[in-house]
């Protein structure tokens, strides 16, 4: 499988992907619905995860649409597009669209892995765990360990973006923290370290929205 590399190049005044032995990522699928109308009694993590296969990307969603989860009247439309278009719709600079077009795909990608990927760790890990508050080896497929060296490597690259923000724009730093550890967590899973409870991959998820939910504030206060 092709990784996926940014390079962001100017064609016509807008960064696109530089095509060569790296492959454009293909766009991350779309929300079954482009919009959900709260009601009394749902429950907004639940919203998220159908969405977005993940409860962890709420936050980016609430501020997408200028929303706090203390104070979401019943009635209200929220809108679910896809996170690239989040982006999009925001108004990003054409030099950073690319880096949340390949994070996106991120966050598809890394939640179609992990059913299958807790099928794998749950077979190696010992019950009761002698040692459960220490992490353990296991061994994964290569197929997984790519995937998950991939989907690494391609944070990395979204950051590299990022991290190239020239004044007037400030550099997105909370959001590349957060990305970064992201990145380090997915390598720890690719060398096969888990911990018990499955702590290690909520991390990833966790980290992937707090850092996509600071780079839309980023976008949204003009690049500061």
């Amino acid at each position: 499988m092709m990784r996926w590399m940014v390079t962001a190049v100017w064609v016509s005044g807008a960064a696109v992907f530089a095509q060569g032995q790296e492959s454009v990522p293909k766009p991350e699928p779309r929300p079954s619905k482009a919009a959900v109308t709260f009601k009394s009694g749902m429950i907004l993590e639940e919203m998220a995860r159908e969405a977005y296969g993940d409860a962890a990307m709420l936050d980016l969603l609430l501020r997408f649409n200028h929303l706090k989860a203390t104070a979401v009247p019943s009635g209200t439309e929220i809108r679910t597009p896809s996170i690239s278009e989040m982006f999009r719709t925001a108004g990003t600079d054409a030099r950073y669209q690319p880096a949340f077009d390949l994070l996106g795909r991120v966050v598809a990608d890394f939640n179609g892995i992990l059913p299958g990927y807790r099928q794998e760790r749950q077979s190696q890990i010992p019950q009761p765990w002698s040692s459960p508050s220490e992490t353990m080896k296991i061994q994964l497929k290569d197929e997984t360990r790519k995937e998950f060296t991939r989907l690494a490597e391609s944070i990395g690259s979204a950051c590299a973006v990022l991290e190239k923000a020239a004044a007037p724009h400030q550099v997105p730093k909370l959001t590349i923290r957060q990305l970064r550890q992201s990145e380090q967590l997915l390598k720890g899973l690719a060398a096969g370290s888990a911990d018990e409870n499955g702590y290690d991959y909520y991390l990833v998820s966790q980290r992937l929205g707090m850092g996509l939910a600071y780079a839309l504030t980023w976008v949204q206060s003009g690049y500061r």
